[in-house]
Formats: C-alpha cells, sequence, structure tokens
C-alpha cells in the first residue's frame, strides 16, 4: 500500500501545532495543508520506501531497516557521538555506510546530510518525537510568517532541527546483514534482523560500553555481528550489550543458552531415525506428542559438553572462568562442573536470596565472556538446522 505525502506532511506540522498549543493558545497554529517542498524523487521515496522492522530503543531512541529501489537502508533515531567512530582495526568490513558518505545516494543535494524526502519519511513512519527543548514561539518564528503553499529550503532545515536527530545508513549489498536474514518468497524482500544490525552499529558506528566490558568481551560481540549463525535471537545478544546491569547482561545470554536446552539428545535421535520433515518440525512433533522437556542443570551439561574441547582451546577465556566459579559456587569443587556453576548463579539471580552476589566488573567479564563463546559455538554447531526455510517465514515477516 503506497505511502501518502499528504498524510506524512500532516502528521509533521501537527506535532509542531502541539508544541505551540502546549506553551501558547493563543498563537495561531501553523496550516495544516502546507507541506514540504519536495522534488520528484523525494516523492518517490516517501511512496515507495518499505519499512521493515522497526524498533524502539530508550525514551525517544528507535531504529528500523527500509528498503528502496532494491537497496536496503538502516535508521537510527538518536544521538551519535560527535567523533568519528574508530572501527576494529581488524575488520575489512564497512556494512552500514553513512548517508552523507555515499555519493551515489545524495548526489542531487550534496550540501545536505539528509534530503528532505528522508526528513519527511523517518518523521512520520518512526513517528520520531519534537525535541524538548524546541520552544512553540521558536516554531512559530521560524515557520508561522510563511504565506507561500510550501516550505522552502530553509524552513525546511528549520522543520528537520526541530524533532529528534536521526542518521541514515545505506546497507552494503554484500554484507552479511542482508546475506543472513530471512527472505520472504511473496515479496522477493529481504527483512534484516534489526537487532543484529543495531549491535553492529553500536560496536562500530556510535560505540556503547555501559558495563565497561573488556576488550576480549567485545571482541565475542564483534563475531557475533560479524559472523554469527543466523537462527542466534540477536535481541538477546543486543540487550546484553546494552545493559546497564552485569546480572540482567548475564541472563539475556543465558536465556540464549536456555533455547537449546534439549536440542543435542533431540538431534541424535533425528540423526538416528532421519525422518522426512525438517529438524525444527521434528522438534515441534516431540513437543507436541510427548511433551518432554529436560531438566535444565542436565541440559546445560549437556550443552557445554558437546563444545568441551572447543571451549578449553580458547585458553584465555576458559581459564578466565575457572578462576571466577569459587566466588559464584560456595560448594565448590575442582570437580564442580562448568554447568553446575553457571546454574547456580541463573538461581542466584532470579529466586530470592538473602545475600548479594559478590562478583567483581573483572569477574563478570570473566562470566559473560564465558557464556558468550558458548552461545556463539553452540550456534554454530545446530544454526543451520535451527532455521526455518524462507517459505515458512512468511508469517514471521508479517509480524515484523
Amino acid at each position: 500500500m503506497a505511502r501518502s505525502i499528504k498524510r506524512c506532511n500532516e502528521y509533521i506540522i501537527e506535532r509542531l501545532n502541539e508544541r505551540i498549543k502546549l506553551e501558547d493558545r493563543l498563537i495561531e497554529p501553523l496550516g495544516i495543508n502546507r507541506a514540504i517542498k519536495l522534488n520528484k524523487s523525494d516523492r518517490e521515496l516517501i511512496i515507495k520506501a518499505k519499512c521493515l522492522s522497526p524498533q524502539g530503543l530508550f525514551l525517544q531512541e528507535k531504529a528500523a531497516c527500509f528498503r528502496y529501489k532494491s537497496e536496503y537502508y538502516f535508521v537510527y533515531v538518536g544521538t551519535e557521538k560527535p567523533e568519528t567512530p574508530k572501527k576494529n582495526k581488524d575488520r575489512s568490513y564497512n556494512d552500514l555506510i553513512r548517508f552523507s558518505e555515499d555519493k551515489k545516494i545524495d548526489n542531487e543535494e550534496p550540501e545536505n546530510k539528509i534530503k528532505f524526502g528522508w526528513t519527511v519519511l523517518v518523521i512520520s513512519e518512526l513517528k520520531v518525537a519534537v525535541r524538548s527543548s524546541v520552544t512553540g514561539s521558536e516554531i512559530y518564528n521560524a515557520l508561522g510568517a510563511i504565506n507561500d503553499n510550501y516550505y522552502d529550503a530553509d524552513a525546511s532545515h528549520n522543520i528537520q532541527g526541530f524533532f529528534e536527530d536521526f542518521h541514515v545508513y545505506k546497507i552494503d549489498s554484500d554484507s552479511l546483514l542482508l546475506e543472513q536474514s530471512v527472505k520472504s518468497q511473496k515479496d522477493s524482500i529481504r527483512y534484516p534482523d534489526i537487532s543484529r544490525v543495531l549491535l553492529l552499529y553500536f560496536l562500530d558506528y556510535n560505540p556503547v560500553n555501559n558495563l565497561n566490558f573488556e576488550q576480549k568481551t567485545i571482541e565475542i560481540f564483534y563475531t557475533f555481528a560479524y559472523e554469527g549463525e543466523a537462527s542466534i535471537p540477536f535481541d538477546n545478544i543486543l540487550d546484553s550489550y546494552l545493559s546497564f546491569s552485569w546480572k540482567y547482561s548475564f541472563l539475556d545470554i543465558y536465556r540464549c543458552l536456555e533455547r537449546l536446552f534439549g536440542i543435542p539428545q533431540i538431534f541424535k535421535l533425528y540423526e538416528t531415525i532421519l525422518p522426512n520433515i525438517i529438524f525444527l518440525n521434528f522438534v515441534n512433533k516431540i513437543e507436541q506428542f510427548i511433551s518432554w522437556k529436560p531438566k535444565e542443570e542436565d541440559a546445560l551439561k549437556e550443552l557445554l559438553n558437546v563444545i568441551k574441547k572447543k571451549l578449553e582451546e580458547n585458553v584465555d577465556i576458559f581459564n578466565g572462568f575457572q578462576s571466577v566459579k569459587p566466588k559464584i559456587n560456595l560448594n565448590f569443587s575442582e570437580k564442580t562442573q562448568d554447568a553446575v556453576v553457571i546454574y547456580s548463579l541463573r538461581n542466584k539471580i532470579v529466586h530470592f536470596n538473602p545475600k548479594k552476589i559478590q562478583l567483581e566488573e573483572s569477574d563478570w567479564n570473566q562470566v559473560i565472556s564465558f557464556c558468550l563463546l558458548s552461545t556463539y559455538l553452540l550456534y554454530k554447531k545446530y544454526g543451520e538446522f535451527l532455521r526455518l526455510p524462507d517459505s515458512d517465514m512468511e508469517e514471521l515477516t508479517e509480524d515484523l
């Protein structure tokens, strides 16, 4: 369904009028029929661009992916750090191309960081808010005296400045963000995982480190963003990375492991009988007919046993976790399995515990690094079997 340019413009003027009325009801509101002057390409963008995966973040911050003319774009509503982020030197990728840096995107008006078509599209589609610092008088003084049917370039720049900042990036056509996305057979559109795009964005383009993660921990988040299996629940990985609490950062990673409880045992059965259905449908049949669920601690033991050798090969991360285990499990001995300690920590956080968890920042980094690595290795092993074929993702893409 084509987007209405008139309705998009009306939305913008209505939001500005709300701010004017909030400050002084005697000020005459802006004319609702006056619109931002747009050229042909701007109008086409507003009408035809498809919003794929909007997601709210904090307060006014939002993000979404768009598709227009077979190209994919990422939009972030919020503040970016003024300094140019230093990308990881070991990475040669350029998955997100900043709008103002791509001549193909902005060749008509190179002086504009974002063309007015994107301004109208993003503000109306993502319901971008008027800045809290903007007054009704400022809006009226800039726009109220205009008698023309359209807001010209100067007025449009003012309108853009009245709303919260937003930033537009083009997703490189060779990016793993598109390769590992869901493809709908209905409309031949790829649906990038917005949580994965945001993880990459916050790592490489607008760095965030709320919990003071150590470099080795950040490196594993990088590995997820650039190399992780598409079936990874990236919403949990993103929440873990952006968390303000060590406990909840850990729990979000634990939820990724929790999704795999029972998979090793069911997979063994699947390989034994080789039914003529895909693995995920086989898992659903197990759930439907026998409702089998493993015990959590036993399931976690089984999972970590599957990747034990690979974990031990990562000496720094493996030994780091071993050094923290005695602080978590009071009944610790050298024979205490890693899964027992992780499950014990999970229970201390989730259930009532009169004693506070006594872990330092460095301890949490050891725990989270180990759990992240475990999650990455397990999804690498089972990931392709946990991903539905594109034809089965129609309902999911519609929900997005």
